[in-house]
């Protein structure tokens, strides 16, 4: 067997696939897997999170107050695990054998000490798994024949050096500049290895004297805004050139993130060549964390909802989908809407064709576990065995939908999930089994992100080659894996990569190492071999270079600073300009982009217009909000009560005043409830009322209000119980000064009216000792919009709500109305103070009934009506200039120029400058 040698070979490679018999490339990790595969030693599958609990254990059984780790340790136990297990690991890789004799620093004796341990217990890290091949090689043979190294030998580490001294190794000379003489790629090839080797030309003052180029096409730069721009026109220049490729081989170098290229490449119908983004969030990796997220007290609403929102999930769609509707506008759990939903999943359950009594069981089970089962405090931590039952628990449900699925990619998915759920549960079990009985909430996300690392990437997108079509195309992601020629590089996305950082010991312990043969790489070489590796795919282009800078990038390659530094007038492209114009690109062979089409936003319209008013026929029933948009936003009206446009799936937390205004709502709902909707002085005791409100304020917050008691918001939460507990004791002085007797909550209500039928749900109805009904309709804010609408006469939804207890109620008389203000600690606002003698009175301007009002409303509602008849429809947005039209008359209700300040639909109705 022959090996091929080199740095940057471990991931995709910027060749040709063939064919070969024992022959293989590899790089570090590869050759080692190969060698252990040689000498017949099993792979360490540990990953690095298990390392570090290991590890962790080590470092606590050998912790006293004098070691230097202590106080570090008992602060972030964890990372202080990660970064001495990263520094005993570099120091194997450097030729450590675990021991120090005297004379070293008190931290590398410490490490030594926590070595005679780990040693042990902790998992082969890569330098002993060097070692151990190099002590098997003295006695063991391999079928490897011949190693071909591409890098210099000095080039690698000791170890290294020591495990080839075992086989035939020769040298592949290094790449020199591949473009012809004459060329501006080879004047940029030479000019940078001259550089390299600092015997560029300067003047006197020391500058370097620049190498101009004459701009032959064979080094291009293109410069643009945006990654997905540049791709296009990258991918559309290599599939014009397709024909004229098929002996030759372009590669494409990604500095970053090659997701976007491939997408480009796909587009265009050239194959994709692998390149991957791994992200962590894939839905199914997300299971375990969010499961785990629900243990935790109080609960996180956020992690709730993406536990009922998740595309697959741990209780079936059915079910978690309606919870999820009543999480977003009640964020907790165990709140009434809550209740009874789940009872109504649960009956339909019982009624489903395929009914199974032992399949309800468990789902009662199940939503029990997941739901009511205890939660722990950051502060107590959660107990380890509680968190292995609920690991163990998803790692099940993971292996039992695997064979559910006929998708390979969402099987590779599920399984990838599996294994960190495997991963997870050993690692809390090594922490068992060091004594630990508790976790806190940080260090078990710690272990989570460790085990899920950078995640994984999409499964179904990989390599592609075309049938009975050359390999021409070819990609890579390293610098170091280019070891032969290529016609045509392309460096795509030319970014600033991390350098080598200095190490973290002095120097008097970095020869302490040293003597004890700890051959820690210099860094000054590091960084020149790092600095040669990146001119190794630019002398690897014979023919052109293209390199694609990006504006949004930080910073640009370091190489870039370079060529600005040594060379001028290379040929420049703005990437943006060419594709949006479609413009012949000269240095690109006159490439000809496809034309971004500019197709600009519709504009602005105060009418728009359906034939005959199709589609446009009234609604057998109404309600107030549906009424309100029919007047005032009769657009807003057609599109979400006719065309049927609602909001998606994805569901967002309800919060801010809306969410506040329905907690005091229901606080104020579960009081008089409780008190059988009667207000004798027993009830509105204050003491008592203090007592009522400590024993439900909580249980509110936990069950429907949960995001007010998240980190971070106690001063809000704090706030909020002080306003809902004065404006309480404000609603009850009020009721008792009106002299209510009787309370009614959220009473509905229904009644014919001109445009059919008529609902709505009553916050408040109230009776008086006199038998005197009256309205109250309860805001959490906005006392001065609705003095405003009591002054105008526009407070049609109290009107609305007062028209139908006229209709229903035995006296057949028009109720009082009023508004109840919960912000500052409670107001009632009314237009007087017949009803409520402590009402904010609000005198309007003009003397109108109810019931005059509610016949202007008619008056509008008919107009509307015939509008809609016609087919037309009024777009009342700002921007727009009301017409003739947009007049209902002095005998109907005041419309304003725009009706727009909540308005769902604003990207549907076009757009203007003022937008």
């Amino acid at each position: 067997m022959q090996i091929r040698f080199g740095f940057g070979l471990d991931g995709i490679k910027p060749k040709r696939t063939h064919t070969a018999i024992g022959e293989k490339e590899v790089g570090p990790i590869g050759f080692l897997s190969v060698l252990e595969t040689q000498c017949g030693i099993a792979p360490v599958t540990d990953s690095l999170a298990t390392r570090i609990i290991q590890y962790l254990g080590c470092l606590k059984a050998c912790d006293t107050p004098d070691r230097f780790y202590h106080l570090s340790l008992a602060t972030d136990q964890f990372n202080v695990a990660k970064t001495l297990l990263q520094w005993r690991d570099g120091w194997y890789e450097s030729g450590w054998d675990g021991l120090f004799s005297s004379g070293v620093s008190g931290r590398l004796a410490d490490m030594a000490a926590v070595e005679q341990l780990a040693a042990k217990k902790v998992s082969l890290g890569f330098g002993q798994r060097q070692q151990t091949i190099l002590a098997m090689l003295k006695t063991q043979k391999t079928q490897i024949e011949r190693v071909v190294l591409l890098d210099r030998p000095s080039d690698f580490s000791p170890l290294w050096r020591q495990i080839l001294q075992s086989f035939d190794v020769t040298e592949q000379p290094a790449l020199l500049p591949a473009a012809p003489l004459g060329k501006d790629l080879h004047r940029l090839q030479s000019t940078l290895a001259q550089l390299a080797a600092e015997s560029l030309n300067k003047g006197e003052d020391g500058s370097v004297h620049k190498t101009k180029l004459v701009g032959d096409h064979s080094f291009v730069v293109v410069k643009a805004r945006s990654k997905a721009i540049s791709a296009r026109l990258i991918s559309q220049w290599l599939a014009s050139q397709a024909p004229n490729n098929s002996d030759k081989t372009v590669a494409v170098l990604t500095g970053g993130d090659g997701v976007a290229m491939d997408d480009a490449l796909s587009a265009v119908h050239l194959p994709r060549l692998g390149f991957e983004k791994a992200s962590p969030w894939r839905p199914i990796l997300q299971v375990l964390p969010v499961a785990l997220e629900l243990l935790w007290e109080p609960l996180n609403p956020d992690m709730l909802l993406q536990f009922l929102m998740q595309p697959v999930g741990l209780l079936p769609g059915r079910i978690r989908h309606p919870l999820a509707k009543v999480v977003a506008n009640a964020p907790g759990i165990g709140g009434e809407q809550w209740r009874q939903t789940l009872t109504d999943l649960l009956e339909a359950e019982k009624n489903r064709e395929d009914y199974s009594d032992g399949r309800f069981k468990q789902l009662q089970a199940d939503l029990a576990y997941w739901f009511a089962a205890p939660r722990y405090t950051p502060k107590a931590g959660l107990p380890l065995d509680i968190a292995k039952q609920r690991t163990l628990k998803v790692a099940s449900w993971l292996e039992q939908q695997q064979p559910r699925w006929e998708d390979e990619a969402m099987r590779a998915l599920l399984g990838a999930a599996y294994g960190q759920a495997s991963e997870l549960n050993a690692a809390l079990s090594n922490l068992l089994a060091d004594g630990t009985t508790h976790i806190q909430p940080e260090q078990l996300r710690y272990l989570l992100d460790q085990l899920t690392g950078s995640g994984i990437g999409i499964v179904d997108q990989y390599a592609e080659c075309v049938s009975g079509q050359p390999q021409w195309l070819v990609g890579a992601r390293q610098p170091d894996s280019f070891n032969q020629t290529v016609n045509t590089l392309v460096w795509w996305d030319f970014r600033a990569l991390p350098l080598q950082s200095a190490y973290p010991w002095s120097r008097q312990e970095r020869q302490q190492l040293n003597r004890h043969g700890v051959l820690l790489p210099d860094l000054d070489r590091q960084l020149q071999r790092q600095a040669l590796s990146w001119l190794k795919p630019i002398n690897a282009a014979s023919e052109r270079l293209i390199i694609v800078l990006h504006e949004d990038e930080e910073a640009y390659h370091p190489l870039w600073d370079q060529i600005c530094s040594c060379l001028e007038n290379w040929q420049e492209i703005k990437a943006e300009d060419s594709v949006l114009r479609g413009d012949p690109i000269r240095v690109f062979d006159s490439l000809t982009p496809v034309k971004a089409d500019d197709k600009p936003l519709v504009g602005l319209s105060r009418w728009w217009r359906l034939g005959a008013g199709e589609g446009l026929a009234p609604r057998e029933q109404e309600s107030y909000s549906s009424l309100e948009a029919f007047f005032y936003s009769p657009y807003q009206w057609v599109l979400r009560y006719k065309a049927g446009l609602t909001a998606g799936m994805l569901q967002s937390l309800g919060d801010g005043n809306l969410l506040k205004g329905n907690l005091a709502h229901h606080l104020y709902e579960r009081y008089f409830i409780e008190n059988g909707g009667l207000l004798t002085s027993e009830t509105a005791d204050r003491a008592a009322l203090n007592n009522w409100f400590d024993q439900v304020i909580h249980t509110l917050l936990a069950e429907e209000g949960a995001v007010l008691l998240q980190p971070g918001r106690l001063a809000e939460k704090e706030q909020f119980i002080d306003t809902a507990r004065k404006s309480l004791y404000e609603l009850i002085r009020q009721l008792k000064t009106a002299n209510v007797v009787h309370i009614e909550m959220e009473q509905a209500q229904e009644a014919p009216f001109f445009g059919g039928n008529l609902r709505g749900s009553i916050d408040m109805k109230v009776t008086n000792a006199d038998g005197k009904e009256a309205v109250v309709d309860i805001k959490w804010g906005g006392a001065k919009y609705h003095k405003d609408s009591l002054q105008g006469n526009t407070h049609l939804q109290l009107v609305t709500y007062s028209y139908m207890r006229q209709k229903n109620s035995a006296a057949k008389q028009w109720p009082a109305v009023a508004y109840f203000v919960i912000k500052d600690g409670g107001a009632m606002l009314a237009q007087n103070t017949d009803y409520f003698p402590e009402a904010i009175a609000i005198k309007p301007d003009t003397d109108e009934s109810h019931a005059v009002i509610w016949r202007k409303m008619q008056t509008t509602w008919e107009w509307r009506r015939k509008q809609l008849d016609r087919g037309l429809i009024e777009v009342s947005v700002s921007g727009t200039e009301a017409a003739a039209d947009s007049d209902p008359g002095e005998a109907a209700l005041t419309i304003p120029k725009a009706s727009d300040a909540f308005n769902d639909y604003k990207v549907l109705t076009g757009w203007g400058e003022w937008r």
